[in-house]
């Protein structure tokens, strides 16, 4: 007999492990039904729930009800900390923008008497900035701007339009109604005249 409640012990044991293994099975299918997908709008939702709840937890710790109590909060302390700044603090202010607007005015003025030497020295219009460019890097408290452009010009003569050569589709100006500047050609049948009574 002793066997026998062996045997049925054992019989019963199997059924309750096989009776688990189905309950486990039947869970975890009844879990993977039960999970639940989410939209991509339903995910921005509850974030932006998320985060306004934790800005509303932040502010309620700083003593402050709301958003719009904030911004007028953050308006209000700088126009007071405007008002505390005393007068030198403003005066330094306006200084140091007064100064920085000088110092453009300043560059932008040496550029211009810079493009006014080199214009005089005989740069060719199209040749100015280059010529500035290099003579900048040569002033120093010996060799001002002029000298500096005239050592490029020397250095770089192709920079320089030549002072003789004119250009042959400029308009010329002539005297004595002639429209070739005054001189005569031999195909000229009044110069065999003229120059009888020469």
């Amino acid at each position: 007999m002793p066997e026998e409640n062996t045997n049925e012990t054992t019989e019963q044991q199997t059924d309750q492990t096989a009776t688990s293994g189905e309950e486990q099975q039947t869970d975890t299918a009844t879990e993977k039904a039960e999970e639940k997908t989410f939209k991509q709008d339903d995910v921005n939702n509850i974030v932006a729930k998320e985060s306004k709840k934790a800005t509303e937890k932040l502010l309620k710790e700083l003593g402050i009800d709301d958003f719009e109590n904030a911004k007028d909060g953050m308006t209000k302390f700088k126009e007071w900390q405007e008002s505390q700044k005393t007068e030198a603090e403003k005066q330094q202010e306006q200084l140091d923008s007064l100064t920085s607007e000088k110092d453009s005015l300043s560059s932008e003025n040496n550029h211009l008497k810079s493009q006014i030497s080199a214009m005089k020295a005989g740069v060719k219009g199209e040749s100015v900035e280059d010529v500035i460019a290099l003579a900048e890097r040569r002033v120093n408290d010996d060799v001002s701007i002029d000298d500096a452009i005239e050592q490029v010009v020397k250095e770089y003569p192709h920079f320089a339009g030549e002072k003789g050569e004119e250009n042959q589709n400029s308009p010329r100006i002539v005297t004595g109604g002639n429209p070739n500047g005054g001189e005569n050609t031999p195909d000229d049948p009044f110069s065999a005249k003229l120059a009888k009574y020469k």
